[in-house]
């Protein structure tokens, strides 16, 4: 199971464990720029550092800031560069 990064999508930045708006990713080296939601600075990192965010933590139920599982656990990103239009509803 892979994240699949789409710009427009709510993330969490595996580094800072912070929520923002995916804005652009750039295909050469695929570095992201994402919008903090918390305080609106806009930053770039390299999608791995990315994941999509779930319903709970966009609603803040956090899990306490002591308890930070390893990113080893989490799945690894994968980038969508195109819909392919042989799979029915992308």
């Amino acid at each position: 199971m892979t994240s699949k990064l789409v710009v427009g999508q709510n993330v969490v930045c595996r580094r800072t464990r912070r929520i923002g708006q995916l804005l652009s990713i750039a295909n050469a080296r695929d570095i992201c720029t994402i919008r903090y939601s918390d305080t609106g600075e806009v930053t770039t990192t390299h999608a791995v550092n990315l994941r999509v965010a779930k319903w709970s933590e966009m609603r803040g139920n956090k899990p306490p800031t002591g308890k930070v599982p390893p990113v080893s656990s989490e799945a690894p990103t994968r980038i969508v560069r195109r819909l392919r239009t042989d799979i029915p509803d992308q």
